[in-house]
Formats: C-alpha cells, structure tokens, sequence
C-alpha cells in the first residue's frame, strides 16, 4: 500500500524537510499545502494516509483544519507540528483531534518512531 501524507505548513522550510524526512523514510506520494486553507481544499479532493499540520497555521485555525481533516477521514493520523519551546501539554490543549504531535527540528528517526505507530508499513 502506497502511503499517501499532507503537510500543511506556512515556512517553505519546514515543508521541505517534512517532505524530505518523508521520502527518505519511504513515502513517497507526498502532497504540500502553503497554509491551512489550502489544506482544506486538499482534503476535499482525496484522502490522505497522515497528515503534518502546523499548529498555527496561516487562513485558518489549526484546530479548524484537524477537524475538517477528521470529517474527512476520523482514522487519518493526524501529527501536529510545533516549535520545541512549545510544551506538549499546551500542544494538547489546542489540538485535541490530533494523534500525536513532534516539536521542531526533529530528526528523521524521531519522524519515523512517530509515524510507525500508526502506519505500520513504516518500520523503524
């Protein structure tokens, strides 16, 4: 099964080496978005496997973005991303519908831990 991820993230940056990371733990159909809106459009048309949100995202929300995203597909894996001085318990707060959450910079195996939990396809 091909493995299908969104990243949705304002800092070209940070979708570069989300992407990046992805593809070199192995997925390979990776789909980018420029803010939350954008996201939104993307979730109208197809269904993603995991999907990286930026915790504040630009047009919209965060949280309005992980609940359309759960409209779409309520098993999605959903990891918000966030800056490391951000602590996991406010993460939480603000972003209930998420699976799980990774601050930034994070290295590929810390990437890879987290999305193995969920898509077992991904081996550590």
């Amino acid at each position: 099964m091909e493995i299908k991820a969104l990243v949705a993230n304002s800092s070209k940056k940070e979708r570069n080496n989300i992407t990046r990371t992805l593809k070199e733990i192995g997925v390979r159909n990776v789909v980018e978005a420029n803010d939350g809106r954008e996201a939104m459009e993307l979730l109208k048309k197809g269904k993603f496997d995991v999907i990286f949100a930026e915790g504040n995202t630009q047009c919209c929300d965060g949280e309005e973005l992980l609940t359309a995203a759960r409209k779409s597909d309520s098993k999605v894996t959903i990891i918000v991303t966030a800056p490391q001085s951000k602590k996991l318990d406010e993460l939480k707060k603000a972003y209930p519908n998420a699976t799980n959450y990774l601050t930034m910079p994070f290295t590929k195996e810390q990437l890879q831990k987290t999305v193995s939990q969920y898509l077992p396809t991904i081996a550590v």
